[in-house]
């Protein structure tokens, strides 16, 4: 196949090839400065230097060449008989409604494993699809104000999230200490030379970009964590699922393109779902990971089995290179679906099988970065959780447990969650072979390697954490496949005619309507679902960050302050910000070898004393000593502990002096010494 028969990319695509490749290159460069103790300025240096070089090399370089043999263009799809098709898809609707019926994740996953292996079965000689999407001025422009759209809505929708408290912090500390050496110590709390709570969180390199990027333009941290780095992520979003969909189904990939951007913007069951944890949460890597690195990993994995070349090969390793500079779960995420893509792609038929394997070989080593990096750190991040002071929650749970977690988790409690899972089988009996396989092979790995009652515990234990055990299910690319599905009726041949295409777009327009009034149990962008819709701006609560601020201007910076936990998280987003005693409760668990338990006992009884969640007899005497010893610059009282008199006294008698008082909190401040 030449250049020019290659399957035409959706419109920014090779802008978002190159973003790919230079955050790559960026976490590469992160990974060895934060290895060689080194700060923020030389990264910065190092990566124009990097740029240089690259700028170089696309003026005056030539890339190298390589392809495989035309032959493996080989013979048409085998398409699949009717009674087989049907069977699918009455397994996948029997699995929906039994797991509904029982409230049993396991017997959906028996009767859905079941299917999938008869799925397993169907004759599929090659998968390769070239067709070319049609791309008319009119279908870019669609994919254009998708994008704006996608990046509107993120910028106006706000819903705090406590994780911000950390990763927020990783930006405001680098920026604020730019020689210092980079991830060397917990910035949370003030204290140097404190490892991270597991290895794996040195190789997050998204957080560091941000401060890069704060440092060179000048601009507030917080700006460019909170509204410019999500918006320019935001633009991505549609690109990346449009690539994805181009691959799949290229002659409709707007249509499920747009559905799925739908059900991001509409469907919030599950609160570590594609919406709520992806649309929500933007500004994290791990939510880039969702919903940009995953899809493209995806594609990028088709794209080489379709075309291997050393120019697709760089991009397969390049994006599951981004994958973990965004998240720790990168390591094993990027590696499994970029697998999947490639696997499903790659023709089966037995007069190109040693060609195939080959290919499948070449195509795997592009993950040898992640993988590598992940075994070298496994060791070393078992015994991290095995020594934590307290245990993970749910590190006992059964495969079962996990299961059932997992799919509340992300599918929630409502109809959409059964939905996605009955799209996702039931395409495996698609009359497209590629999104057959596609499906089939996802699914399969899964059920069968992941979310499965006998092997999730070691999938927990090893691999994920229990905690974060729902993240197999990003394996599933699940807005995608329910937007597919009902595409389905398009590539139908009754639809191949004007007015056949006329019915089946109003008919996919009348069902996605009543699914936005029916499945959604709250829809992303409500109030229900914790999400207050307002100007750009910080994605916190504006009073407990209006109090943050207040606390911080009232204080020295590097001084010990007492604070509720609703307001204590947020302290360390502030630019100078003086030291929490307890920031949250996890992350103060990473100061035990330093501080030892007793003081971060004495911490959490002190930050619950102000909270008004504990009232012990000792409260008083507790709180006097830590004024006078630590010393505090300011104490921040909620209630009901503001209205208690014991507490009130202590602070009457102590050199604080009341500063402000709203509705809920109290404020303490140590009176500044007027310049002179």
């Amino acid at each position: 196949m030449t250049d020019a028969e290659e399957p035409q990319k959706p419109w920014g695509a090779r802008g978002l090839d190159a973003l790919v490749l230079a955050f790559a290159t960026w976490t590469l460069l992160t990974h060895l400065v934060v290895w060689l103790e080194g700060p923020l300025d030389l990264l910065i240096l190092c990566s124009i230097t990097a740029m240089a070089v690259a700028l170089a090399l696309a003026i005056w370089g030539t890339p190298p060449s390589w392809t495989r043999s035309p032959g493996l263009e080989a013979p048409s799809p085998i398409a699949l008989g009717t009674v087989f098709r049907v069977t699918i898809v009455l397994g996948a609707f029997a699995a929906s409604v039994a797991g509904a019926l029982s409230g049993s994740i396991e017997v959906w996953w028996a009767i859905a494993s079941a299917t999938l292996t008869l799925a397993a079965f169907a004759p599929s000689q090659t998968v390769q699809q070239f067709s070319k999407p049609a791309q008319p001025p009119a279908q870019i422009a669609w994919l254009s104000g998708f994008a704006l759209l996608f990046a509107g809505v993120v910028l106006i929708a706000h819903r705090p999230d406590a994780d911000d408290a950390y990763y927020i912090n990783l930006v405001v500390s680098a920026v604020g200490q730019p020689t210092q050496a980079l991830l060397s110590g917990d910035t949370l709390h003030g204290y140097a030379n404190v490892p991270p709570s597991l290895p794996v969180f040195q190789l997050m390199t998204w957080e560091l970009f941000q401060a890069g990027v704060s440092r060179v333009t000048g601009f507030p941290p917080l700006w460019v964590a909170h509204i410019i780095a999500p918006a320019l992520v935001a633009l991505c979003v549609p690109l990346a699922w449009a690539r994805l969909a181009t691959r799949l189904v290229p002659q409709h990939w707007l249509w499920v393109t747009g559905l799925t951007l739908l059900a991001l913007l509409c469907f919030g069951d599950g609160t570590k779902g594609y919406s709520d944890f992806g649309v929500l949460r933007l500004q994290q890597g791990k939510s880039i990971l969702l919903l940009v690195a995953l899809p493209l990993s995806a594609a990028y994995g088709i794209e080489f089995a379709q075309r291997p070349s050393a120019r697709t090969w760089v991009k397969l390793a390049a994006v599951q290179i981004a994958s973990v500079g965004l998240s720790a779960s990168g390591l094993w995420l990027a590696p499994i679906v970029a697998g999947i893509g490639l696997v499903a792609t790659l023709p089966l038929n037995t007069g190109h099988a040693l060609q195939s394997i080959r290919w499948v070989l070449v195509g795997l080593s592009a993950s040898a970065y992640p993988l590598l990096l992940g075994g070298a750190l496994r060791t070393a991040t078992l015994q991290a959780v095995e020594s934590a002071i307290r245990p993970l929650g749910g590190a006992n749970w059964s495969g079962a447990e996990l299961m059932a977690h997992a799919a509340e988790a992300v599918l929630g409690h409502g109809l959409y969650g059964q939905w996605l899972l009955f799209a996702t089988l039931a395409l495996t009996a698609s009359s497209n072979p590629l999104l057959r396989r596609f499906a089939a092979v996802s699914a399969l790995v899964f059920a069968a390697l992941f979310f499965n009652p006998w092997t999730a515990p070691w999938v927990a234990h090893h691999l994920t954490g229990s905690e974060t055990f729902f993240r197999v299910f990003w394996i599933l690319p699940l807005p995608l496949f329910w937007a597919a599905f009902l595409c389905e009726p398009l590539a139908w041949s009754s639809t191949k005619t004007a007015p056949g295409r006329a019915v089946a777009r109003t008919g996919i327009v009348l069902v996605s309507a009543l699914a936005l009034w029916f499945l959604p149990s709250p829809p992303t962008l409500s109030a229900e679902n914790g999400v207050r819709l307002d100007r750009p701006g910080p994605k916190l609560p504006p009073e407990a960050w209006r109090l943050a601020k207040q606390i911080g201007a009232l204080s020295q910076p590097d001084s010990f302050v007492l604070a509720p936990l609703p307001i204590a998280r947020w302290i360390p987003l502030i630019e100078g910000a003086p030291r929490p005693l307890m920031v949250r409760e996890l992350y103060l668990d990473r100061l035990a070898s330093r501080l030892g338990t007793a003081e971060l006992d004495r911490r959490r009884a002190l930050t619950h004393l102000v909270g008004g969640a504990i009232r012990p007899p000792s409260g008083p005497a507790l709180l006097e000593r830590a004024i006078r010893e630590d010393p505090l610059d300011v104490v921040c009282l909620r209630e009901p502990a503001a209205s208690w008199p014991a507490l009130r006294a202590v602070l009457s008698k102590s050199s604080l002096v009341p500063t402000e008082q709203t509705a809920e909190y109290e404020i303490w401040a140590r009176p500044r010494s007027s310049p002179d």
